[in-house]
C-alpha cells in the first residue's frame, strides 16, 4: 500500500509483478459516453487524468472530448508511464495533444490549471490520510469554472483496502466546499468486493468561483 503520495513502491511492485486487475483495456463505456454527451465543457481545452495507468482515459479525453487541445495523463509509476506511451505509438497519437508524464499529483505544479480532470478510481486507491489533500489539490488544479469528472468506485462499506469504499457522502464531504454537484451518472454494473456487491457512479462537478 501507498503509504505517501511520493512513494508509489507498493503499486510499482504490482505493476512489475504484472498484476493489474483493474486495467479493463479501455475506458468504461460510461466515460466515453459522458465525454462524447456535449455536457463537459472544455474551456481551454486542458486535461488532466491523474492515476492514468495505461492511459485509456486519457486517451478517451483525447478522441471523445469535444474542444480538447491537451491531455496530461499522470502516473507515478515508471512502467505505467512507459506502457502509457507503448500504446500512444501504437495508437498513432499525437503528442501534440496526449502526452503522459510520471509524477505526485499531490505536488503537481503546473504552468496553467486544467479545465477538465478526470479522476478514475483514483480517489479510493490513495491512503484515507490523502483523502482531504487529494479534495484540496482538485481544487488548486482546476480553473474557476471547470470540472471535475469523478469515477465513483467502489460504493459500499467494507474496512479494508485498496480499493477503499467510498460514498455519494464522502464525495459530497470532500468536494462540496470548492465544487458544485451539475450531474449523477448511474452505471449498471456491479463488483463483488470482500463479500460486499458494491455499485458505481460518475460525478461530475464544477469548480466554483474564487471569492
Amino acid at each position: 500500500m501507498v503509504e505517501r503520495a511520493d512513494d508509489p513502491t507498493s503499486w510499482k511492485k504490482l505493476w512489475d509483478m504484472e498484476r493489474t486487475p483493474w486495467d479493463k483495456g479501455d475506458a468504461p463505456p460510461a466515460t466515453i459516453e459522458l465525454l462524447r454527451s456535449g455536457k463537459i465543457p472544455a474551456g481551454n481545452g486542458r486535461v488532466l487524468v491523474p492515476g492514468c495507468g495505461r492511459g485509456y482515459d486519457a486517451f478517451a479525453a483525447a478522441q471523445y472530448l469535444p474542444g480538447v487541445k491537451e491531455v496530461v495523463g499522470l502516473d507515478a509509476v515508471k512502467l505505467a508511464n512507459e506502457e502509457a506511451k507503448r500504446l500512444q505509438a501504437e495508437r498513432n497519437v499525437s503528442q501534440d495533444i496526449l502526452k503522459f508524464e510520471i509524477g505526485d499529483f499531490f505536488n503537481l505544479k503546473p504552468e496553467k490549471l486544467f479545465d477538465v480532470v478526470i479522476d478514475h478510481t483514483f480517489l479510493c486507491a490513495i491512503p484515507l490520510s490523502l483523502r482531504k489533500p487529494w479534495a484540496q489539490a482538485m481544487a488548486d488544479l482546476i480553473v474557476p469554472g471547470g470540472t471535475l469528472i469523478t469515477y465513483m468506485f467502489p460504493l459500499g462499506t467494507f474496512t479494508d483496502g485498496p480499493p477503499h469504499a467510498l460514498s455519494l457522502e464522502v464525495y459530497d464531504e470532500l468536494l462540496l466546499p470548492n465544487f458544485d454537484q451539475i450531474h449523477l451518472v448511474e452505471v449498471a454494473t456491479k463488483f463483488h468486493i470482500n463479500r460486499e456487491t458494491t455499485s458505481e457512479k460518475i460525478g461530475v462537478w464544477r469548480r466554483k468561483q474564487q471569492e
